[in-house]
Protein backbone atom coordinates (compact mmCIF):
# COMPACT_ATOMS: atom_id res chain seq x y z
CA UNK A 1 0.00 0.00 0.00
CA UNK A 2 2.72 2.36 1.14
CA UNK A 3 4.61 1.62 -1.90
CA UNK A 4 1.68 2.30 -4.16
CA UNK A 5 1.45 5.38 -2.37
CA UNK A 6 4.74 6.62 -2.98
CA UNK A 7 4.52 6.21 -6.81
CA UNK A 8 1.30 8.65 -6.77
CA UNK A 9 3.15 10.98 -4.88
CA UNK A 10 6.28 10.55 -7.15
CA UNK A 11 4.17 11.37 -10.16
CA UNK A 12 2.28 14.16 -9.06
CA UNK A 13 1.94 17.58 -10.15
CA UNK A 14 4.44 19.38 -7.99
CA UNK A 15 1.08 21.66 -6.90
CA UNK A 16 -0.60 18.67 -6.11
CA UNK A 17 2.69 17.49 -3.72
CA UNK A 18 3.21 20.60 -2.19
CA UNK A 19 -1.00 20.64 -1.03
CA UNK A 20 -0.01 17.53 0.30
CA UNK A 21 3.33 18.57 2.31
CA UNK A 22 0.96 20.45 4.32
CA UNK A 23 -0.91 18.08 5.70
CA UNK A 24 -0.16 18.21 9.58
CA UNK A 25 2.12 14.98 10.50
CA UNK A 26 -0.39 14.24 12.85
CA UNK A 27 -3.08 13.37 10.39
CA UNK A 28 -0.97 12.37 7.31
CA UNK A 29 0.67 9.51 9.01
CA UNK A 30 -2.02 8.75 11.71
CA UNK A 31 -2.32 7.37 15.06
CA UNK A 32 0.39 4.95 15.00
CA UNK A 33 2.65 8.22 14.54
CA UNK A 34 0.79 10.31 17.29
CA UNK A 35 1.48 7.48 19.61
CA UNK A 36 4.80 6.73 19.25
CA UNK A 37 5.23 10.83 19.22
CA UNK A 38 3.30 11.11 22.68
CA UNK A 39 5.58 8.11 23.90
CA UNK A 40 9.44 9.96 23.16
CA UNK A 41 7.71 13.18 23.76
CA UNK A 42 6.89 12.26 27.32
CA UNK A 43 10.14 9.85 27.52
CA UNK A 44 8.20 6.77 28.32
CA UNK A 45 10.14 3.69 28.79
CA UNK A 46 8.22 0.95 27.70
CA UNK A 47 8.67 -2.26 29.30
CA UNK A 48 9.27 -4.38 25.74
CA UNK A 49 9.90 -8.01 25.77
CA UNK A 50 11.31 -9.54 22.56
CA UNK A 51 9.87 -13.08 23.41
CA UNK A 52 6.45 -11.60 22.72
CA UNK A 53 7.72 -11.09 18.87
CA UNK A 54 9.22 -14.71 19.19
CA UNK A 55 6.03 -16.03 19.86
CA UNK A 56 4.01 -13.96 17.24
CA UNK A 57 6.47 -15.28 15.03
CA UNK A 58 6.17 -19.09 15.32
CA UNK A 59 1.95 -18.51 15.73
CA UNK A 60 1.94 -16.91 12.19
CA UNK A 61 4.88 -17.27 10.22
CA UNK A 62 5.19 -20.39 8.12
CA UNK A 63 9.33 -19.11 7.71
CA UNK A 64 10.08 -19.35 11.78
CA UNK A 65 8.33 -22.21 12.45
CA UNK A 66 10.68 -23.97 9.73
CA UNK A 67 13.62 -22.36 10.99
CA UNK A 68 12.71 -23.36 14.32
CA UNK A 69 12.15 -27.02 14.42
CA UNK A 70 15.02 -28.65 16.13
CA UNK A 71 15.67 -25.06 17.99
CA UNK A 72 16.39 -24.85 22.11
CA UNK A 73 13.78 -21.99 22.20
CA UNK A 74 14.01 -22.03 26.18
CA UNK A 75 16.95 -20.19 26.42
CA UNK A 76 17.30 -16.93 24.21
CA UNK A 77 20.97 -16.98 23.51
CA UNK A 78 19.98 -20.31 21.96
CA UNK A 79 17.77 -19.05 19.30
CA UNK A 80 19.20 -19.24 15.66
CA UNK A 81 20.60 -15.68 14.51
CA UNK A 82 19.80 -14.48 11.15
CA UNK A 83 21.05 -12.60 8.24
CA UNK A 84 20.05 -10.99 5.09
CA UNK A 85 20.24 -14.15 3.13
CA UNK A 86 18.55 -16.16 5.16
CA UNK A 87 15.50 -14.05 4.97
CA UNK A 88 16.08 -13.99 1.04
CA UNK A 89 16.09 -17.79 1.06
CA UNK A 90 12.75 -17.86 2.27
CA UNK A 91 11.14 -14.69 1.11
CA UNK A 92 8.85 -16.15 -0.86
CA UNK A 93 6.54 -17.20 2.57
CA UNK A 94 6.16 -13.80 3.36
CA UNK A 95 4.92 -12.90 -0.10
CA UNK A 96 1.53 -14.15 0.95
CA UNK A 97 1.02 -12.03 3.92
CA UNK A 98 -2.07 -10.18 3.84
CA UNK A 99 -1.55 -7.34 6.17
CA UNK A 100 -1.15 -3.84 4.67
CA UNK A 101 2.96 -3.59 4.04
CA UNK A 102 6.03 -1.97 2.21
CA UNK A 103 9.49 -3.14 0.98
CA UNK A 104 12.26 -1.88 1.43
CA UNK A 105 15.79 -3.17 0.25
CA UNK A 106 19.56 -2.85 1.50
CA UNK A 107 22.48 -4.22 1.68
CA UNK A 108 24.09 -2.34 -1.88
CA UNK A 109 27.39 -1.38 -0.52
CA UNK A 110 27.92 -5.05 0.87
CA UNK A 111 26.71 -7.39 -1.61
CA UNK A 112 23.47 -7.97 -3.06
CA UNK A 113 20.65 -5.23 -2.37
CA UNK A 114 17.46 -7.35 -0.29
CA UNK A 115 14.28 -7.54 0.06
CA UNK A 116 12.61 -6.70 3.31
CA UNK A 117 8.74 -6.46 4.12
CA UNK A 118 7.45 -3.98 6.77
CA UNK A 119 3.87 -3.50 8.01
CA UNK A 120 2.75 -0.03 7.17
CA UNK A 121 3.06 0.49 10.93
CA UNK A 122 6.78 0.46 10.98
CA UNK A 123 7.33 3.22 8.85
CA UNK A 124 5.02 5.92 10.75
CA UNK A 125 6.58 4.25 14.00
CA UNK A 126 10.20 5.50 12.18
CA UNK A 127 9.02 9.18 11.53
CA UNK A 128 7.80 9.83 14.98
CA UNK A 129 11.10 8.68 15.90
CA UNK A 130 13.12 10.91 13.08
CA UNK A 131 11.23 13.41 13.74
CA UNK A 132 11.51 13.76 17.38
CA UNK A 133 15.43 13.55 16.96
CA UNK A 134 15.16 16.52 14.60
CA UNK A 135 12.94 17.95 17.03
CA UNK A 136 15.62 17.74 19.66
CA UNK A 137 18.17 19.70 17.76
CA UNK A 138 15.67 22.27 16.40
CA UNK A 139 14.18 21.35 13.51
CA UNK A 140 10.52 20.61 12.74
CA UNK A 141 8.36 21.37 9.59
CA UNK A 142 7.50 23.11 7.46
CA UNK A 143 11.52 25.02 8.17
CA UNK A 144 13.38 24.09 4.78
CA UNK A 145 15.94 21.02 5.10
CA UNK A 146 18.88 20.95 2.55
CA UNK A 147 19.56 17.13 1.70
CA UNK A 148 22.85 15.64 0.41
CA UNK A 149 22.12 11.57 -0.08
CA UNK A 150 21.14 9.29 -2.50
CA UNK A 151 18.06 10.06 -5.05
CA UNK A 152 17.37 10.12 -8.78
CA UNK A 153 18.91 12.78 -10.38
CA UNK A 154 18.60 11.63 -13.95
CA UNK A 155 16.63 14.47 -15.29
CA UNK A 156 18.58 17.58 -14.10
CA UNK A 157 18.71 20.81 -15.75
CA UNK A 158 22.04 22.36 -17.17
CA UNK A 159 23.47 23.48 -14.06
CA UNK A 160 20.84 22.57 -11.97
CA UNK A 161 22.25 19.97 -9.32
CA UNK A 162 19.02 19.56 -6.99
CA UNK A 163 15.23 18.68 -6.99
CA UNK A 164 12.82 19.71 -4.58
CA UNK A 165 10.76 17.35 -2.17
CA UNK A 166 7.52 19.10 -1.20
CA UNK A 167 7.23 16.01 1.69
CA UNK A 168 9.90 16.42 3.60
CA UNK A 169 10.56 20.05 3.54
CA UNK A 170 13.81 19.30 1.95
CA UNK A 171 15.83 19.97 -1.22
CA UNK A 172 17.65 16.95 -2.84
CA UNK A 173 20.78 18.03 -3.40
CA UNK A 174 23.13 15.52 -5.36
CA UNK A 175 25.81 14.52 -3.72
CA UNK A 176 27.16 12.41 -7.44
CA UNK A 177 27.80 15.93 -9.40
CA UNK A 178 30.01 18.03 -6.71
CA UNK A 179 33.01 18.82 -7.95
CA UNK A 180 35.38 21.99 -8.45
CA UNK A 181 33.61 23.05 -11.71
CA UNK A 182 30.05 22.89 -10.47
CA UNK A 183 30.82 24.02 -6.78
CA UNK A 184 29.60 27.44 -7.35
CA UNK A 185 26.43 26.26 -8.30
CA UNK A 186 25.63 24.86 -5.35
CA UNK A 187 26.73 27.50 -3.06
CA UNK A 188 24.64 29.81 -4.96
CA UNK A 189 21.63 27.86 -4.42
CA UNK A 190 22.23 27.47 -0.49
CA UNK A 191 23.37 30.83 -0.16
CA UNK A 192 19.46 31.44 -1.72
CA UNK A 193 17.51 29.13 0.23
CA UNK A 194 19.68 29.61 3.42
CA UNK A 195 18.28 26.26 4.97
CA UNK A 196 19.09 26.08 8.57
CA UNK A 197 19.50 22.03 8.78
CA UNK A 198 21.08 19.87 6.37
CA UNK A 199 20.24 16.16 6.13
CA UNK A 200 22.65 13.33 4.67
CA UNK A 201 26.11 11.48 4.21
CA UNK A 202 29.23 12.78 5.86
CA UNK A 203 31.07 11.76 3.02
CA UNK A 204 28.83 13.93 0.71
CA UNK A 205 29.29 17.51 3.33
CA UNK A 206 33.11 16.63 3.15
CA UNK A 207 33.22 16.64 -0.44
CA UNK A 208 31.02 20.17 -0.03
CA UNK A 209 33.36 21.40 2.42
CA UNK A 210 36.79 20.50 0.66
CA UNK A 211 35.49 22.42 -2.99
CA UNK A 212 34.08 25.00 -0.80
CA UNK A 213 37.83 25.58 0.17
CA UNK A 214 39.10 25.23 -2.98
CA UNK A 215 37.07 27.48 -4.88
CA UNK A 216 37.35 30.18 -1.80
CA UNK A 217 33.67 29.68 -0.86
CA UNK A 218 31.40 30.55 1.83
CA UNK A 219 27.96 30.20 2.87
CA UNK A 220 26.60 33.91 3.54
CA UNK A 221 24.84 32.67 6.27
CA UNK A 222 25.02 30.46 9.56
CA UNK A 223 23.31 26.73 9.48
CA UNK A 224 22.07 25.15 12.94
CA UNK A 225 23.01 22.33 12.79
CA UNK A 226 23.88 19.01 10.06
CA UNK A 227 22.39 15.86 10.56
CA UNK A 228 24.78 13.10 9.60
CA UNK A 229 23.67 9.48 8.76
CA UNK A 230 24.28 6.07 7.05
CA UNK A 231 27.87 6.46 7.15
CA UNK A 232 31.15 6.42 9.98
CA UNK A 233 33.08 9.00 10.25
CA UNK A 234 36.75 10.15 12.62
CA UNK A 235 37.06 13.03 14.81
CA UNK A 236 39.23 14.71 12.37
CA UNK A 237 36.06 14.83 10.16
CA UNK A 238 34.26 16.22 12.34
CA UNK A 239 36.13 19.12 13.55
CA UNK A 240 36.96 20.17 9.97
CA UNK A 241 33.07 19.93 9.00
CA UNK A 242 32.18 22.20 12.33
CA UNK A 243 35.28 24.61 11.08
CA UNK A 244 33.73 25.02 7.52
CA UNK A 245 30.08 25.16 8.41
CA UNK A 246 30.73 27.02 11.97
CA UNK A 247 27.96 24.39 13.41
CA UNK A 248 27.20 21.86 15.77
CA UNK A 249 26.87 18.18 13.74
CA UNK A 250 24.81 15.59 15.10
CA UNK A 251 23.93 11.84 14.21
CA UNK A 252 21.60 8.49 14.69
CA UNK A 253 22.10 5.67 14.04
CA UNK A 254 19.23 3.30 12.13
CA UNK A 255 18.78 0.70 9.08
CA UNK A 256 16.11 0.19 6.23
CA UNK A 257 15.94 -3.12 7.85
CA UNK A 258 14.34 -0.58 11.35
CA UNK A 259 15.34 -2.92 14.34
CA UNK A 260 17.54 -0.81 16.27
CA UNK A 261 17.42 2.79 16.22
CA UNK A 262 20.33 4.91 18.67
CA UNK A 263 21.39 8.73 18.81
CA UNK A 264 25.04 9.50 19.40
CA UNK A 265 26.30 11.97 22.02
CA UNK A 266 27.17 15.41 21.50
CA UNK A 267 30.54 14.40 20.60
CA UNK A 268 29.56 12.20 18.10
CA UNK A 269 32.04 9.21 19.73
CA UNK A 270 29.04 7.17 21.59
CA UNK A 271 25.44 6.34 20.82
CA UNK A 272 22.59 5.11 22.93
CA UNK A 273 20.25 2.91 21.97
CA UNK A 274 16.30 3.60 21.96
CA UNK A 275 15.05 0.60 23.87
CA UNK A 276 11.51 1.04 23.14
CA UNK A 277 12.48 0.67 19.40
CA UNK A 278 14.15 -2.84 18.58
CA UNK A 279 16.14 -5.44 21.24
CA UNK A 280 19.86 -4.67 21.10
CA UNK A 281 22.54 -7.25 21.38
CA UNK A 282 25.69 -7.65 20.75
CA UNK A 283 27.30 -11.30 19.94
CA UNK A 284 31.42 -12.13 19.24
CA UNK A 285 32.35 -14.17 16.12
CA UNK A 286 30.74 -17.65 17.42
CA UNK A 287 27.57 -15.99 17.84
CA UNK A 288 27.68 -15.67 21.59
CA UNK A 289 26.36 -12.62 23.42
CA UNK A 290 28.77 -9.98 24.83
CA UNK A 291 27.65 -8.91 28.58
CA UNK A 292 31.41 -6.73 29.15
CA UNK A 293 32.54 -3.37 27.74
CA UNK A 294 35.13 -2.75 25.69
CA UNK A 295 35.01 -6.21 23.56
CA UNK A 296 34.20 -5.73 19.93
CA UNK A 297 30.82 -7.79 18.01
CA UNK A 298 28.43 -7.39 15.57
CA UNK A 299 24.92 -5.81 15.86
CA UNK A 300 22.27 -7.99 16.70
CA UNK A 301 18.78 -6.83 16.57
CA UNK A 302 15.29 -8.10 17.38
CA UNK A 303 12.15 -6.14 15.74
CA UNK A 304 8.83 -5.23 18.22
CA UNK A 305 6.39 -4.07 15.86
CA UNK A 306 6.91 -5.32 12.17
CA UNK A 307 3.94 -7.58 11.97
CA UNK A 308 4.64 -9.09 8.92
CA UNK A 309 8.20 -9.99 8.96
CA UNK A 310 9.72 -9.81 12.31
CA UNK A 311 12.97 -10.07 12.28
CA UNK A 312 14.54 -11.97 15.22
CA UNK A 313 18.29 -11.70 16.51
CA UNK A 314 19.14 -10.46 13.14
CA UNK A 315 22.58 -9.99 12.24
CA UNK A 316 23.23 -6.36 11.00
CA UNK A 317 26.67 -6.62 9.68
CA UNK A 318 28.09 -3.55 11.68
CA UNK A 319 30.27 -3.74 14.89
CA UNK A 320 30.99 -1.90 17.57
CA UNK A 321 31.29 -2.29 21.58
CA UNK A 322 30.10 -1.58 24.67
CA UNK A 323 30.82 1.77 26.85
CA UNK A 324 28.13 0.94 29.22
CA UNK A 325 26.50 -2.58 28.22
CA UNK A 326 23.92 -1.96 31.27
CA UNK A 327 22.82 1.45 29.62
CA UNK A 328 23.18 -0.19 25.84
CA UNK A 329 25.73 2.75 24.97
CA UNK A 330 27.99 1.94 22.21
CA UNK A 331 31.11 3.21 20.49
CA UNK A 332 31.17 4.52 17.18
CA UNK A 333 30.47 1.32 14.53
CA UNK A 334 34.07 0.15 13.53
CA UNK A 335 32.63 -1.98 10.46
CA UNK A 336 30.70 -1.71 7.43
CA UNK A 337 29.09 1.33 7.79
CA UNK A 338 32.40 3.30 6.57
CA UNK A 339 34.05 5.59 3.99
CA UNK A 340 34.24 3.80 0.99
CA UNK A 341 33.67 5.66 -2.26
CA UNK A 342 34.84 5.75 -6.08
CA UNK A 343 35.75 8.97 -8.21
CA UNK A 344 33.71 10.46 -11.03
CA UNK A 345 35.42 11.95 -13.85
CA UNK A 346 35.65 15.89 -12.70
CA UNK A 347 37.03 13.65 -9.43
CA UNK A 348 34.17 13.90 -7.23
CA UNK A 349 34.15 11.98 -4.07
CA UNK A 350 30.92 9.53 -4.83
CA UNK A 351 29.76 7.24 -1.75
CA UNK A 352 28.97 3.79 -2.59
CA UNK A 353 26.25 4.51 0.11
CA UNK A 354 24.49 6.80 -2.67
CA UNK A 355 24.26 4.57 -5.39
CA UNK A 356 21.26 3.53 -6.17
CA UNK A 357 21.49 -0.49 -6.73
CA UNK A 358 18.30 -1.35 -5.65
CA UNK A 359 16.42 -2.23 -9.01
CA UNK A 360 14.53 -5.31 -10.05
CA UNK A 361 17.38 -5.91 -13.02
CA UNK A 362 19.73 -7.20 -10.01
CA UNK A 363 16.92 -9.77 -8.59
CA UNK A 364 19.44 -12.26 -10.09
CA UNK A 365 22.81 -10.93 -9.51
CA UNK A 366 24.49 -12.35 -6.34
CA UNK A 367 27.00 -10.52 -5.85
CA UNK A 368 27.94 -7.01 -6.64
CA UNK A 369 31.70 -5.82 -6.59
CA UNK A 370 33.44 -2.15 -7.86
CA UNK A 371 36.78 -2.56 -9.00
CA UNK A 372 37.53 1.65 -10.08
CA UNK A 373 40.84 1.31 -12.38
CA UNK A 374 40.64 5.10 -13.68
Amino acid sequence: MLNRLKNIYEKSPFLIKSIYSYIPLGIKYGKVYRYWKKIIDQKVVLQRDPRETLKYAINNCVFYRELYKNANLDEWCNIPLIDKETIQAGLTSFDNNQINKLFVTTGGVTGKPAKFYQSNNVWYKEMAFVYGFFKVHGYTPPKIKASFRGGDFSSLKHNTYWVRNPHHFEVNFSPFHINDNTIISYIKELNRLKPLYFHGYPSAFLSLAKHMKNAKLKLNYKPKCFFLISEGYTKKEISYLESVFECSMCSFYGQSERVVFAVADKDLEQYSVDQNYGYFELVDKSGNIIEENNIEGEIVATSYDNTVMPLIRYRTGDFTSYINHEKKIFKKISGKWGQQHLYGFNHEQISLTALNLHSEELNNVIKIQFIQKE
